[in-house]
């Protein structure tokens, strides 16, 4: 793994991003480098694949064009992925672009030719986008609850809370709904 995708400590990327605000590009491309994947990861919790790279391009063109008007940042992490999240939803109320409604491991096809998939497509419609979100990262991207929790940037305790109503609310859809 190269130096520049390795950068863990804040204090280093806020010397990288003043060093960015006032022109540096190698600080830009160092900050990039370390994030973009990270970010376009969690877009494409969202979105199609295409949908957030396109949105995750955008929004580092925008830094770069407005470095020198943005305020001081304390986290740079925190700053990313807020930006990057405030874009996909200005997008989504744009109606640019539209959720993923099924996780993207499940196909249409596969929906229609087994009535098992079809019922479990209703449960997760049933559920919140929040909650499609959190049961997606669990259960088709196979993520533990400190990775959600980290990639989410919010406290374990509220991912096993989400979890439990989750599967609470599935189970009484489940009972609800018999397969065809």
């Amino acid at each position: 793994m190269s130096k520049l995708n390795q950068i863990s400590d804040n204090q280093e990327l806020i010397a990288l991003w003043k060093k960015f605000s006032k022109g540096d590009m190698l600080s830009f491309r160092k900050i990039y480098a370390s994030f973009y994947k990270d970010l376009l990861r969690f877009g494409k919790i969202y979105l199609l694949e295409n949908q957030a790279e396109d949105i995750l391009q955008d929004y580092f063109l925008y830094l770069l064009e407005h470095r020198s008007q943005i305020a001081k940042v304390r986290n740079v992490k925190a700053y990313l992925f807020t930006g990057y999240r405030n874009r996909i939803s200005k997008s989504i109320r744009s109606g640019k672009i539209q959720l993923i409604e099924l996780p993207p491991d499940i196909s249409m096809e596969e929906v229609v030719n087994d009535p098992w998939k079809e019922v479990l497509a209703k449960i997760i419609t049933g559920l919140t986008p929040r909650e499609k979100q959190i049961i997606n990262l669990k259960f088709y991207k196979n993520y533990k609850t400190a990775e959600i929790a980290e990639q989410l940037q919010i406290k374990n305790q509220t991912i096993r809370n989400i979890l439990h109503h989750s599967y609470k609310k599935m189970r009484l859809m489940l009972l609800e709904i018999e397969p065809a």
